[in-house]
């Protein structure tokens, strides 16, 4: 039998998984490293005839310094927005609404309006064979509503800055958020932004644009430019045609905010090419206006998970022993060992145990009992109590042509978190 663990194992364990879940949410080691927030100050609050718009989101707001582009595309139409920005490198809306330094700015702000942009898998973990998927608007739900009720209080209105998924997922992703942002818009009668819309309309005629970073999933500087001609348009509901194609402005830092001294070239870009991205954004515009606002769209079905395949009762002398393979659960590859023996003085009963390995990256292993060890009619099923957040994650494996294979699901029931993936482990001794 492999070696055990005591509590102390245990709290270590949650926060390996943890870590390890949430480490892909904002993609950069900057945005990953930092928990001090994307800051700039609200306008004054003598700032005349000009719209007073809050930014609340996270990288996708500050990359480029979005609110800042939007404002000189107001300037450039003759008129004027004044903007504040909230703006934690991964941070959810959830996390704003925990926030009391949101809440007093959204309270005291005077603002016209405040955009709300939702962390890119809508605030919620969801892993298939360790990818990230967008799969649970529920999380965004519940926040959104909740903020919008604060906004509407002072006096506001809710924009929700629809944001698009990352450049290699599936198409299911790209629905779930359509769907998302569209369905909290038409239930409280918010207005939406469709950057989201706009990104892939532009991605289909506009083959060439690169709108992502390189990490695939923020924007780059034309992807900003794209979302700040579709947001202009929906605070303003002006064309951003004719509008700049070199936007100056200051850097964001997401340590320490918005730099007022330092000034630096944001976005540059041939004048014939802004021109088509302002089309874009107009034409996204135009057609969701006509559709009264939001999209009635139907919830897209969840990822389709890895299944278990057919397998038959083992004899206790096929389980006995050490068993090694591959686990596909965790954001990174990892192997997967477990121990299973029966015990001497009450046969019928077992104990086990697994260790799991990284072999890239500098994550840890972490070894530890399982709990609820049965022979099924397919195979074998376990748990292990000490799984993210306080819940647990549950095996089950075929058993067949003398190996285990089958899935690994985590179960959390108090925080948006999810993951299922598969396994695959042969016995060595």
């Amino acid at each position: 039998m492999g070696p055990t663990h005591s509590n102390a194992r245990r709290r270590s364990r949650q926060r390996i998984f943890v870590a390890a879940v949430f480490a892909w949410l904002a993609l950069t080691a900057l945005s990953c490293s930092t928990g001090q927030p994307a800051l700039q100050s609200p306008p004054a609050a003598g700032s005349g005839d000009a719209l007073r718009v809050l930014f609340l989101g996270n990288s996708y707001t500050y990359y480029h310094n979005l609110p800042r582009l939007v404002e000189e595309f107001a300037a450039a139409a003759n008129r004027k927005i004044a903007t504040g920005m909230i703006a934690p490198g991964g941070a959810s809306l959830a996390n704003h609404l925990a926030n009391q330094r949101v809440l007093d700015t959204i309270r005291t702000g005077r603002w016209n309006f405040v955009v709300l942009q939702e962390q890119s898998q809508l605030g919620a973990v969801y892993l298939v064979n360790g990818a990230p998927r967008v799969a649970n608007p529920d999380a965004f739900f519940v926040a959104t509503r909740a903020l919008d009720a604060e906004i509407r209080k002072a006096g506001a209105k809710t924009v929700l800055y629809h944001t698009w998924p990352r450049r290699d997922a599936p198409d299911s992703d790209r629905a779930m958020l359509d769907y998302a942002y569209h369905r909290i818009a038409r239930d409280l009668n918010a207005t939406v932004a469709p950057a989201g819309l706009a990104w892939q309309q532009a991605r289909a005629e506009l083959p060439g644009a690169s709108l992502y970073d390189p990490d695939g999933s923020h924007p780059s500087r034309t992807g900003s430019y794209l979302a700040a001609a579709v947001i202009f348009a929906t605070l303003t509901g002006a064309s951003p045609v004719g509008g700049p194609a070199r936007i100056s402005g200051s850097p964001v830092h997401p340590a320490s905010g918005v730099a007022p001294e330092n000034l630096t070239v944001l976005v540059d870009l041939p004048a014939r090419f802004a021109g088509e991205l302002q089309r874009i954004a107009w034409q996204t515009q135009e057609k969701l206006v006509a559709a009264g606002g939001s999209l009635d769209l139907p919830a897209p079905p969840p990822p389709a998970p890895p299944q278990m395949p057919a397998g038959a009762r083992p004899k206790p002398e096929d389980l006995t022993g050490r068993w090694l393979g591959t686990l596909r659960f965790y954001p990174q590859p990892a192997t997967l060992e477990l121990w299973i023996a029966e015990k001497k003085d009450k046969p019928g009963e077992w104990t086990a145990a697994i260790e799991v390995r990284f072999p890239s990256g500098n994550q840890e292993k972490f070894t530890h009992e399982l709990e609820q060890f049965q022979i099924t009619a397919a195979g074998v099923s376990f748990v292990d109590p000490s799984g993210p957040n306080g819940g647990i994650v549950r095996y089950r494996a075929a058993f067949t042509s003398g190996k285990l294979t089958g899935v690994a699901e985590a179960i959390v029931t108090d925080a948006p978190i999810y993951a299922i993936g598969s396994f695959e482990l042969k016995r060595i001794q």
